[in-house]
C-alpha cells in the first residue's frame, strides 16, 4: 500500500503524524497490529534501528505475553498524546469492546499533564472573552488547579466576589485533535477491510462515536448545557450540589463556573475532620445516580474519585459534566425490570427483558448468550443482597454479549461505569451499604409512574388528534388506492396454491365478520369525531377517554364474532 492510496489527498503533517503512531505501536510491542493493517511501510528508519538496538539488549519484543499487552497498550497510548488517552479512557467503559483485563489497565490513564504558561491560558481567556483579564476577574490565580490533555482548570475571583473555577482550552488542542480522528478513521476502514473478523467490533461506527464525543468535550457551550440540565435535575435537592455555569464568563473554550470547594471521597482522614456522616453521603450518591438514570434518563457519564466531592452535613457534589450518557424511556424500563427480576431471582424474566434492549441482528449464538446470562445471574443466587454485587454482575453481562455479537445501547456501557464506581464509592464510605434496598423500590417506583392511569389517559389523549384524522382520511386514502389499481399503477401478483391453503386456514364467514367490524369501527370513530369536531353534539368525556371506550369495544366486538 502507498502513502497515497492510504492518506488520500491529506496533508503531509498527517503523514508525519501516522509514522509516529505506527511507530510507537511498533515499538511498545505491537508489531503484529501493524503489520495486520498493513502500516509496516509507515513505521520509521530510526524506530527499527531503536528497537533492534533494544532486541540485542534483551529489551523488546516483538509481541508481548497476554499479561503483558493491557500494560504495553496503557503506555502507548500515553506516548500517543491527548487524543489516544481520552480514546483509552473511553474504551476503559466499554466492556463490550475490550476484555476486562484491558478495560481495567485503561481505567489507570489520567489525563494530568505539565500545564500551559499563564501567558497562553490568559491570551485564551482574553480572545474568547473579548476583554483584559484583569477586567473580567478580581482575581485570578497564575497557577493552574488542575491541568489535563484538553484544558486545566485555574481558581479566579469575580468582580463581585464569587470564587470560580474557570476551565481553559488547550491552544492548538483542537486542531492535533482533528488530525488525529482523520487518521483513526481511515484505520478503522482500512481494518474491516482487510480483517473481516473484527468487523463484529464495529470499528469505524466506534470512531464515529468517540468523534463525536470529544467533540462535545471541546466545545464548553455543551458541558454548560449539561451543568444546567444537571442543576435543574436537583433542584430543590439539599442532598444534592451542582456547579452553576456563569455564562457572561463562558464561551466554547471557557467555561466559568462556581468553585466546588469539597473533600474527595476517597480521602477518609479529611471525610473525619471535616464530621461528615459517610453512611448519609453515600446514600446521597446512590439517590443522586438512581434519580439520573430511571427518572430523567440523562446521567453523568465520567465517574472517578476526583469528579465527586463531600460538603458538610453529607451534601454529595460532582463535577466536570462534559460527559453525559443517555437513555430512552424504553431502556429506563427495561432496566428497571432487569433489576427488579435479578433481584428476584428470576433470571427467566431477567434475560428476557435485557435481550429486548440489544440488537441481536449478528448474533453468533443467542442460545448460548442466554446461558452465559444465566450462569453469571446465578453467582449470586441464594446470597444476600448487600454482598451482590450489582454492578459488576451488570458490566459482565454487557461483556458477554461482545463475545456473541450482541449489542448493547453504547450508554448501558457508561451506565456499567457510573454503577460500577457508584457501588464501590458506597462500601468504601460504609461496609453495611446495600445498593440494592434502594435501587429495587426505585426501580419498582418507576414503572408503576408508568402504568399510571391518568399518564396512560394523557397518552391516549395525546393520540387522539391522529387516530381522528386518519379516520377522516381513511375514505380518501382507500377511494386513491382503488383508482392506482384500477389505472394499473400497482400490481397484485396472487400465488394460487398459496391462496389455496390460505382459503382453507380462514373461513369465508369469519373474514366477512372481521371486514364487517373492521368497517362499521371506521366508520362510527369518523363519523364520532366529525361531530365532536363540528359542535353538533357535546359528549361530556375528552376524546381520549372516547377512543379508549371504542377500543375496548372493537375488542369485545371481535373476540365475541
Amino acid at each position: 500500500m502507498s502513502v497515497n492510496d492510504f492518506l488520500g489527498r491529506k496533508t503531509a503533517s498527517d503523514l508525519n503524524r501516522l509514522r509516529v503512531i505506527a511507530s510507537t505501536l511498533f515499538e511498545e510491542g505491537f508489531a503484529f497490529l501493524v503489520s495486520k493493517l498493513n502500516l509496516s511501510w509507515a513505521v520509521t528508519l530510526e524506530c527499527r534501528i531503536r528497537c533492534f538496538v533494544k532486541f540485542c539488549r534483551g529489551h523488546w519484543v516483538r509481541q508481548p505475553s497476554a499479561a503483558e499487552l493491557p500494560v504495553r497498550l496503557r503506555l502507548a497510548l500515553i506516548k500517543l498524546g491527548p487524543t489516544f488517552v481520552k480514546l483509552g479512557q473511553v474504551l476503559s467503559l466499554r466492556p463490550d469492546i475490550v476484555p476486562s483485563d484491558v478495560a481495567t489497565e485503561l481505567s489507570k490513564l489520567t489525563s494530568q499533564v505539565p500545564p500551559v504558561p499563564y501567558e497562553e491560558a490568559k491570551a485564551v481567556i482574553e480572545a474568547e472573552l473579548g476583554q483584559p483579564i484583569s477586567q473580567l476577574f478580581k482575581e485570578f490565580e497564575h497557577q493552574s488547579l488542575a491541568a489535563g490533555s484538553l484544558a486545566q482548570v485555574h481558581k479566579a475571583v469575580l468582580p463581585d466576589g464569587t470564587r470560580v473555577a474557570v476551565k481553559i482550552q488547550r491552544p492548538g488542542i483542537k486542531k492535533l485533535i482533528q488530525k488525529d480522528i482523520r487518521i483513526l478513521t481511515k484505520l478503522a476502514g482500512q481494518a474491516e477491510k482487510r480483517q473481516p473478523e473484527w468487523r463484529a467490533y464495529r470499528l469505524s461506527g466506534l470512531v464515529d462515536e468517540f468523534a463525536d464525543t470529544i467533540a462535545r468535550e471541546l466545545d464548553f457551550t455543551t458541558e454548560a448545557i449539561h451543568a444546567k440540565r444537571f442543576a435543574l435535575m436537583f433542584e430543590g435537592d439539599p442532598t444534592v450540589k451542582v456547579a452553576a455555569v456563569f455564562a457572561d464568563y463562558s464561551s466554547s473554550r471557557v467555561l466559568t463556573m462556581e468553585l466546588i470547594e469539597g473533600v474527595r471521597l476517597d480521602n477518609d482522614r479529611a471525610l473525619a475532620k471535616a464530621g461528615i456522616d459517610k453512611t448519609v453521603l453515600a446514600q446521597n450518591g446512590v439517590k443522586a445516580l438512581l434519580k439520573q438514570v430511571f427518572v430523567e434518563g440523562f446521567f453523568h457519564a465520567d465517574p472517578h474519585p476526583g469528579n465527586y466531592f463531600a460538603l458538610p452535613h453529607g451534601v454529595f457534589a460532582f463535577i466536570d459534566y462534559g460527559m453525559a450518557g443517555r437513555l430512552t424511556l424504553k431502556d429506563r424500563l427495561g432496566l428497571a425490570s432487569f433489576f427488579i427480576s435479578f433481584l428476584d431471582q428470576d433470571s427467566e424474566s431477567a434475560i428476557s427483558h435485557l435481550l429486548c434492549l440489544a440488537d441481536t441482528k449478528e448474533a453468533t449464538d443467542l442460545p448460548s448468550l442466554e446461558h452465559d446470562i444465566d450462569d453469571i445471574l446465578h453467582e449470586w443466587y441464594g446470597i444476600k443482597l448487600k454482598k451482590v454485587n450489582l454492578a459488576n454482575t451488570f458490566y459482565r453481562i454487557i461483556e458477554s454479549g461482545r463475545r456473541h455479537q450482541v449489542y448493547f445501547p453504547s450508554s448501558f456501557a457508561y451506565l456499567g461505569k457510573a454503577l460500577l464506581t457508584t457501588e464501590a464509592m458506597g462500601r468504601s464510605l460504609d461496609p453495611e451499604f446495600d445498593i440494592a434496598v434502594q435501587l429495587k423500590p426505585y426501580a419498582q417506583s418507576i414503572i408503576k409512574a408508568e402504568l399510571n392511569p391518568a399518564k396512560l389517559k394523557r397518552l391516549i389523549s395525546s393520540q387522539s388528534l391522529s387516530l381522528a384524522y386518519f379516520a377522516r382520511s381513511l375514505p380518501q386514502l382507500v377511494g386513491t388506492l382503488l383508482e392506482r389499481l384500477a389505472s394499473g399503477e400497482i400490481s397484485v401478483r396472487v400465488n394460487q396454491s398459496e391462496l389455496k391453503s390460505l382459503q382453507k386456514s380462514i373461513s369465508a364467514e369469519g373474514s366477512k365478520r372481521l371486514a364487517t367490524t373492521v368497517l362499521l369501527v371506521v366508520i362510527i370513530a369518523a363519523g364520532i369525531s366529525y361531530l365532536i369536531q363540528a359542535s353538533i353534539v357535546n359528549l361530556h368525556f375528552s376524546p381520549g377517554i372516547f377512543g379508549l371506550v371504542l377500543l375496548v369495544v372493537m375488542l369485545w366486538w371481535i373476540r365475541r364474532s
